[in-house]
């Protein structure tokens, strides 16, 4: 998948033009509003009737695998469809890694995208180096937590049924590391910066241990102190509906 730093000022398109997405990105473009289904695939019946444990395997165009799961937290069930990305998945025994592969999941499963997360490594040294998460309400792309692996050692976002359950002490806040919050504009199909955008993780003297720590607060300039005094820390402003004040960013504050 592509690969989106977004700093408070610029502003960047999703998606490559047609000419330059590979394989992978056609599978999982989006419908427009930041629409995901997969309830329209020509494999979709098939894996519906997929049993917990259960799997297949797709090599055409490319090498995926699709996996009903039990959750580990909760009764429920989840269909798991993962997209070799970098083309190292064994057609004999496949399976998937996290150095550059994406993981699509579907809680229900109802044919409606829950969560995507996806590995990307830039150097191919089979470690990951950056790590995108989304999220989808209803299908609806809505934000997106990134992280970037600064001292090589392939750690990030720790997850639990692909999705962030909360401890960041378990994500590698150590070293040299970096996370930033994106919303996503479905109108013009870009990131905006919000909420913790950047949090960063700096060891100086490379003892394993950060020394030095930098989190900014974004929120759009229009926001109330008074309604939203913790804006930047609020789910059902950064999950909740796109609106045109967020086009206007901020950093509310630093902490150092």
């Amino acid at each position: 998948m592509q690969k989106l730093l977004l700093t408070l000022a610029l502003f960047t398109p999703l998606l490559a033009s047609a000419e330059q997405t590979a394989w992978w990105e056609r599978e999982t473009e989006m419908a427009p509003g930041g629409i995901l289904r997969i309830d329209s695939k020509p494999w979709w019946d098939r894996a519906k009737n997929l049993k917990l444990g259960e799997s297949m395997v797709l090599k055409d165009p490319g090498m995926m695998i699709l996996k009903r799961e039990k959750l580990e937290r909760g009764d429920g069930e989840m269909l798991v469809w993962i997209i070799d990305d970098d083309g190292d998945m064994d057609p004999n025994h496949p399976e998937g890694d996290e150095d550059s592969d994406c993981y699509v999941v579907d809680y229900g499963p109802d044919g409606v995208v829950d969560r995507m997360v996806d590995y990307i490594d830039e150097d191919r040294d089979q470690v990951p180096d950056e790590m995108e998460h989304r999220y989808y309400v209803d299908g609806e792309l809505r934000r997106a937590w990134f992280g970037m692996d600064l001292d090589g050692d392939g750690h990030m976002w720790h997850l639990i049924d692909y999705d962030y359950k909360g401890d960041f002490f378990l994500s590698d806040p150590y070293d040299d590391n970096m996370i930033y919050m994106n919303k996503y504009n479905p109108n013009a199909n870009k990131w905006l910066p919000i909420s913790e955008c950047p949090f960063a993780f700096f060891d100086l003297n490379n003892d394993g241990a950060s020394d030095r720590v930098a989190r900014f607060s974004a929120a759009p300039i229009s926001f109330s102190e008074t309604d939203d005094p913790d804006y930047a820390n609020s789910q059902k402003r950064y999950q909740g509906p796109y609106y045109k004040e967020l086009e206007n960013i901020g950093v509310m504050n630093i902490r150092y």
